[in-house]
């Protein structure tokens, strides 16, 4: 850029020379005789000295008065005589010449300066209208943040009401799978049907008992789990719904001795979340693909689909609540996996692709993924 304006800088001396040289040139090269010619040729002097002026300012302006009276002063010498009276009015002339120069070159200057002031002030309410821009932006965002922190308030009543008018049919189910489960424990090829069932009851049962305490939750208390085990439980509970949407549940684990550290109720529920959540994308059926890999450093478990896949402007509000593509989502099952996962310092990774698939994964620590350290 200065480059350029050096250039131009450059071109514009050249040319406010040139234009002397050829007036200059005029003067000496025509007889004095012919004086109406020169009176238009010390008019003519004026254009480069202006040019010069609003170019270059003061500074441009002088120097241009200067350099055309350096000039022209040896032709009023030499070739009119050099008598002061006779000359007189070439003489006032080169005076006039320095005078327009200094005035248009304050001008100039002046001009120069308003602009450069109005070009800031209209810089500066540009950035203050970016800076307005930003602050709207922030309180729409505030304002939308409160309008769900509204809704989830309400919605955290309703679950309160209603996981304390579920607790007691639930201790009914209870007492009945325990009663079956005594009954029919010698049955090999239902016991483990009902032994899921009542992992299930107890489960329900502490997701009732954890929102009832919510205004005194602590820490949920991680033990060591088998990786494998919890996800072939998870599976085992949604294969039935799986197939009625002919999807198909596939487990595919490098190791089937990975342990993290975690709480069971926790990351069932994470689990839980992402299974239905593929579900969601496969209306049609498809395939979902449990995985489990561990590294040096980590255990990573992904749910993998071949689904409808989400576009992109979609992937920064997928996790926010109330938000779902889909008619019958209540966008609220990925806000509760963040939040789980954010909760127990896990990192959470989506990549999605439209019409081919969505891939969720979770990544625990080292700490979590060494057995011995568990």
């Amino acid at each position: 850029m200065e480059e350029k304006t050096k250039e131009k800088k450059t071109i514009w001396m050249l040319f406010i020379g040139l234009l002397i040289a050829m007036v200059a040139a005029l003067h000496y090269t025509t007889p004095t005789k012919l004086h109406h010619f020169h009176e238009l040729y010390r008019a003519l002097f004026y254009l480069p000295i202006i040019l010069s002026a609003f170019r270059f300012q003061l500074k441009g302006g002088i120097t241009a008065a200067f350099a055309v009276i350096a000039i022209y002063l040896p032709h009023v010498v030499f070739q009119w005589g050099g008598d002061f009276l006779y000359n007189f009015s070439r003489f006032l002339e080169m005076l006039m010449y320095l005078v327009i120069g200094t005035v248009a070159g304050l001008f100039a200057q002046r001009e120069s300066a308003e602009r450069k002031k109005y070009q800031q002030a209209a810089l500066e309410l540009k950035t203050s209208y970016h800076q307005l821009q930003k602050q709207s932006e922030k309180i729409t965002e505030i304002e939308d943040r409160l309008r769900t922190s509204e809704r989830l308030s309400i919605l955290g009543e309703l679950a309160a009401t209603l996981a304390h008018e579920v607790r007691n049919p639930l201790g009914a189910i209870w007492g009945v799978v325990e009663i079956l489960n005594d009954e029919y424990k010698s049955m090999d090829r239902n016991s483990e049907f009902l032994d899921l069932l009542n992992n299930e009851v107890k489960r329900l049962d502490q997701v009732v008992e954890n929102y009832l305490m919510l205004g005194r939750r602590s820490d949920a208390i991680a033990t060591k789990c088998n990786l494998f085990d919890l996800a072939h439980s998870v599976v085992l509970l949604l294969t039935h719904k799986a197939r009625k949407q002919n999807v198909k549940l596939n487990l595919s684990f490098s190791n089937k001795n990975l342990y993290i550290l975690s709480n069971e109720l926790q990351f069932q529920q994470i689990l839980i979340n992402l299974i239905l959540n593929s579900l969601t994308a496969l209306p049609k059926g498809g395939e979902i693909e449990i995985k489990g890999e561990a590294s040096d450093h980590s255990v990573r478990l992904s749910v993998v689909d071949n689904g409808k896949g989400i576009a992109p402007e979609n992937l920064s509000e997928v996790f926010k609540p109330f938000f779902s593509t889909s008619e019958t989502g209540t966008g609220l099952g990925l806000s509760i996996v963040k939040r789980i996962v954010e909760q127990n310092k896990w990192k959470l990774d989506i990549q999605s692709t439209v019409n081919h698939g969505t891939t969720v994964a979770i990544v625990f620590p080292a700490e979590s993924a060494d057995e011995s350290k568990i």
